[in-house]
């Protein structure tokens, strides 16, 4: 199960992301995971989260774990250089330049880090120790961009196989080897981006929209469920968050504002709404307070999301 939390900022994916990775973690192992730079994981468990998993303590009821984890922009940087050099050692190529150098100021230009970001998201989604991961995303166009990601590298590295292959036809007509070891490690690019990809649109992947009901959240997750139409990717449907209960006191025009978005919401998405959550008058912190929105949810559709 790999679950993807999305949305504009501000609409609640932490808390909603961590009230699902506990309903999980009931019965199972399940890794939580924050994409979004601005982490709040760490100050709504309590605990000092960071680059690798972390075990979050949990009420003696549940029989099974969860794990936190903050994608470190700095960390997954790092970490994609030791990638790129080790792509290149395995190579064997003879440069006349210095690589180490050169790579490393790659990693400081515009994109690396999105570049970055993504290859250590795709080592979890391809992760075999991981069966459940629970995603925290960023804001919506961040998350977007990232997603759009693996299409515009695997496009690239088609490129670069179609240019690496008339290199080895010139090769061929002139009698030398085609033994080419930088194709090869093109077409194993390529083909993990393919896994991703299959990850990404499988039956056992879900994206999960939050909004409240106001206008610029719902204008938001409208263009949003366009791009997942058009990229196929499986929305498994929206949570309502921060509804004003019927009993609270509101000035009229308030009252009005929500109501109108509210009930927009209800009448074009009836057939994807998993959950409303009502306001709390604090924001959930620590595991008591978060296991009380659990419940909450566990009456909701979003519990049976994956039985």
């Amino acid at each position: 199960m790999r679950v993807f939390f999305g949305g504009k900022g501000g609409v609640g994916k932490t808390t909603v992301s961590s009230c699902f990775a506990l309903l999980t973690a009931r019965t199972q192992k399940v890794l939580l995971v924050s994409t979004d730079p601005a982490h709040s994981l760490s100050d709504l468990f309590g605990t000092k989260l960071g680059s690798k998993p972390k075990r979050i303590s949990l009420p003696e009821s549940f029989s099974g774990e969860l794990y936190g984890l903050e994608l470190d922009p700095g960390h997954s940087v790092k970490r994609y250089e030791r990638s790129l050099l080790q792509k290149v050692e395995r190579l064997n190529l003879h440069l006349d330049f210095d690589i180490r150098g050169y790579i490393h100021k790659l990693a400081s230009t515009p994109g690396s880090q999105e570049m970055a970001l993504f290859d250590e998201f795709g080592d979890l989604l391809l992760s075999e120790e991981w069966e459940n991961i629970v995603f925290d995303t960023a804001p919506t166009a961040a998350t977007l961009h990232l997603l759009e990601t693996a299409s515009l590298i695997d496009q690239w590295i088609a490129m670069l196989v179609k240019a690496r292959e008339s290199v080895l036809k010139l090769k061929e007509f002139f009698r030398e080897s085609t033994d080419d070891q930088v194709i090869e490690e093109l077409r194993r690019m390529k083909e993990r981006f393919s896994q991703i990809e299959t990850v990404l649109k499988s039956e056992s992947t879900g994206f999960v929209l939050v909004l409240n009901p106001e206008k610029l959240p719902l204008e938001e997750t409208r263009r949003s469920l366009g791009f997942f139409r058009e990229h196929k990717l499986p929305l498994r449907g929206l949570v309502v968050n921060r509804i004003w209960p019927e009993d609270e006191a509101l000035p009229p025009a308030l009252r009005a504002y929500q109501q109108k978005y509210l009930s927009l919401i209800r009448r074009d998405w009836s057939d994807l709404l998993l959950a409303e959550i009502p306001w709390w008058n604090s924001e959930p912190q620590g595991i008591e307070a978060l296991m009380q929105l659990t419940e909450h949810l566990e009456k909701t559709r979003l519990a049976q999301l994956f039985p």
